[in-house]
């Protein structure tokens, strides 16, 4: 038992004297802690998604682990793929005459290296999220969010859609 494991129907039976715990009087106790059974009831759910939250975090095996439950608990599909690139900090910079990204040196034969909004390329992403197509349509903005919540605050990601 625990200690979150209230019967309201029962405590509020319990606390009427004896003689007082006919039938009308029993109905209208339930009718009196009803609002307080579905305030309870909101409480544990709430209580439930805060523990599942805290279980988790933003490494990849549980970033994985959220997004399958949520989006894809049969086949569990999703997969999360670091960039192989992005440790070799080789960044591509979008240039303000054109519109197409122009990639920088290496970093150990230039001096400064400027990080940008609009910087593109393979290398502008810490990893990718792969998820099936027939995910895609439905569940994008949703898919962010969720990775949002959990990824640390300074990786930045890409949604693949990959065909299966």
């Amino acid at each position: 038992m625990s200690k979150y494991d209230i019967q309201l129907r029962k405590l509020g039976m319990l606390l009427l004297p004896a003689f007082l715990r006919k039938s009308l009087m029993c109905a209208f106790v339930y009718t009196i802690v009803s609002p307080l059974e579905n305030i309870y009831g909101r409480f544990m759910n709430f209580r439930l998604e805060s523990l599942y939250r805290i279980k988790y975090n933003g490494q990849v095996c549980y970033l994985r682990a959220v997004l399958n439950d949520q989006f894809d608990p049969l086949q569990r599909r999703i997969t999360i793929t670091e960039n192989p690139g992005a440790n070799n900090s080789v960044v591509i910079v979008r240039d303000k005459n054109y519109n197409e990204p122009i990639p920088a040196r290496q970093p150990d034969k230039v001096e400064k290296v400027m990080y940008l909004r609009g910087v593109a390329g393979k290398y502008a992403y810490d990893f990718w999220v792969n998820i099936p197509t027939v995910l895609s349509e439905t569940e994008t903005a949703k898919l962010k969010s969720v990775v949002n919540t959990y990824k640390l605050a300074s990786k930045r990601f890409n949604i693949n859609y990959l065909q299966n």
